[in-house]
């Protein structure tokens, strides 16, 4: 298997177009899947997962996961691991 591509722990930063604010949020697991700062993380903010949750509660590009389950993701993935994205 290759070497892992994450950080453990990990800070988010960045802008938040909606709320016009500057953001940095602590996350425990952060993996990238490309090179524009998108990626899969655990999200322990998000009341719900999947479904229409994305309508309301939806994240600004990344893969927000529970932080249960990406304890697993984080666990499995390693660098070059194929991601698909369906929108």
């Amino acid at each position: 298997m290759e070497q892992q591509m994450g950080e453990s722990p990990s800070e988010l930063t960045g802008f938040n177009p909606r709320t016009g604010a500057d953001y940095v949020q602590p996350v425990t697991y952060w993996l990238a899947f490309d090179y524009t700062g998108q990626g899969i993380h655990d999200a322990n903010w998000q009341p719900t997962f999947g479904g229409d949750a994305y309508l309301t509660n939806g994240s600004l590009g990344c893969i927000n996961t529970p932080p249960d389950i990406m304890a697993q993701v984080y666990a499995y993935a390693y660098n070059g691991m194929p991601v698909l994205v369906f929108q």
